[in-house]
Protein backbone atom coordinates (compact mmCIF):
# COMPACT_ATOMS: atom_id res chain seq x y z
CA UNK A 1 0.00 0.00 0.00
CA UNK A 2 1.38 3.38 -0.95
CA UNK A 3 -1.00 5.53 1.05
CA UNK A 4 -4.15 5.33 3.13
CA UNK A 5 -6.33 8.18 4.38
CA UNK A 6 -9.44 8.08 6.52
CA UNK A 7 -11.66 11.13 6.94
CA UNK A 8 -15.00 11.52 8.63
CA UNK A 9 -16.96 14.33 7.06
CA UNK A 10 -20.61 15.19 6.75
CA UNK A 11 -22.51 18.17 5.39
CA UNK A 12 -25.59 17.16 7.40
CA UNK A 13 -27.15 19.71 9.72
CA UNK A 14 -27.36 17.19 12.57
CA UNK A 15 -24.13 15.96 14.18
CA UNK A 16 -24.30 12.46 12.69
CA UNK A 17 -20.84 11.49 13.94
CA UNK A 18 -21.48 12.42 17.57
CA UNK A 19 -21.97 8.73 18.56
CA UNK A 20 -18.23 8.28 17.90
CA UNK A 21 -17.59 10.20 21.12
CA UNK A 22 -19.40 7.38 22.93
CA UNK A 23 -17.83 4.48 21.04
CA UNK A 24 -17.53 1.21 22.99
CA UNK A 25 -14.21 0.70 24.75
CA UNK A 26 -11.49 -1.39 23.23
CA UNK A 27 -8.11 -2.64 24.41
CA UNK A 28 -4.80 -1.92 22.72
CA UNK A 29 -1.56 -3.81 23.11
CA UNK A 30 1.79 -2.71 21.76
CA UNK A 31 4.95 -4.62 20.87
CA UNK A 32 8.24 -2.90 20.19
CA UNK A 33 10.56 -4.28 17.58
CA UNK A 34 13.78 -3.00 16.11
CA UNK A 35 12.66 0.24 14.49
CA UNK A 36 8.92 -0.36 14.70
CA UNK A 37 5.87 -0.52 16.96
CA UNK A 38 3.14 -3.07 16.33
CA UNK A 39 -0.23 -1.99 17.68
CA UNK A 40 -3.00 -4.57 18.20
CA UNK A 41 -6.69 -3.91 18.79
CA UNK A 42 -7.67 -6.71 21.16
CA UNK A 43 -11.14 -5.31 21.85
CA UNK A 44 -14.57 -6.03 20.35
CA UNK A 45 -14.96 -2.53 18.87
CA UNK A 46 -12.99 -0.36 16.46
CA UNK A 47 -10.13 1.55 18.06
CA UNK A 48 -10.94 5.09 17.04
CA UNK A 49 -8.10 7.40 16.06
CA UNK A 50 -5.12 5.62 17.59
CA UNK A 51 -2.50 8.27 18.29
CA UNK A 52 1.23 7.66 18.79
CA UNK A 53 2.77 10.49 20.79
CA UNK A 54 6.56 10.79 20.70
CA UNK A 55 9.19 13.45 21.15
CA UNK A 56 9.19 15.11 17.71
CA UNK A 57 12.81 16.18 18.12
CA UNK A 58 13.95 12.61 18.76
CA UNK A 59 11.80 10.41 16.53
CA UNK A 60 10.29 9.63 13.16
CA UNK A 61 6.89 8.00 12.65
CA UNK A 62 5.76 6.35 9.43
CA UNK A 63 2.05 6.77 10.21
CA UNK A 64 -0.28 8.04 12.92
CA UNK A 65 -3.93 8.67 13.80
CA UNK A 66 -5.20 5.22 12.85
CA UNK A 67 -8.50 3.38 12.97
CA UNK A 68 -8.06 -0.30 13.84
CA UNK A 69 -10.92 -2.77 13.46
CA UNK A 70 -11.37 -5.52 16.09
CA UNK A 71 -8.48 -7.98 15.83
CA UNK A 72 -6.51 -5.75 13.46
CA UNK A 73 -2.87 -4.84 13.98
CA UNK A 74 -0.60 -2.32 12.29
CA UNK A 75 3.17 -2.24 12.21
CA UNK A 76 4.43 1.35 12.19
CA UNK A 77 8.04 2.30 11.56
CA UNK A 78 9.06 4.25 14.64
CA UNK A 79 12.52 5.04 15.97
CA UNK A 80 11.36 6.83 19.15
CA UNK A 81 12.95 5.91 22.47
CA UNK A 82 9.56 6.15 24.16
CA UNK A 83 5.96 6.63 23.07
CA UNK A 84 2.45 6.98 24.42
CA UNK A 85 -0.13 5.10 22.35
CA UNK A 86 -3.79 6.00 22.94
CA UNK A 87 -7.16 6.16 21.20
CA UNK A 88 -10.45 7.96 21.75
CA UNK A 89 -11.90 4.79 23.25
CA UNK A 90 -8.86 3.02 24.72
CA UNK A 91 -6.57 3.65 27.66
CA UNK A 92 -3.08 4.82 26.83
CA UNK A 93 -0.07 2.51 26.79
CA UNK A 94 3.43 3.82 27.45
CA UNK A 95 6.42 2.21 25.79
CA UNK A 96 9.73 3.27 27.31
CA UNK A 97 13.36 2.67 26.38
CA UNK A 98 13.41 -0.55 28.42
CA UNK A 99 10.43 -2.17 26.63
Amino acid sequence: MLSENCYLFSAAHEPIFSPLFHAPSCSLSVERGRGYLEIFNEGPACAMFVWIETDPMDSHLEDNYLILTPGESRRIKCDARSALISAWNAEGKTIGPEN
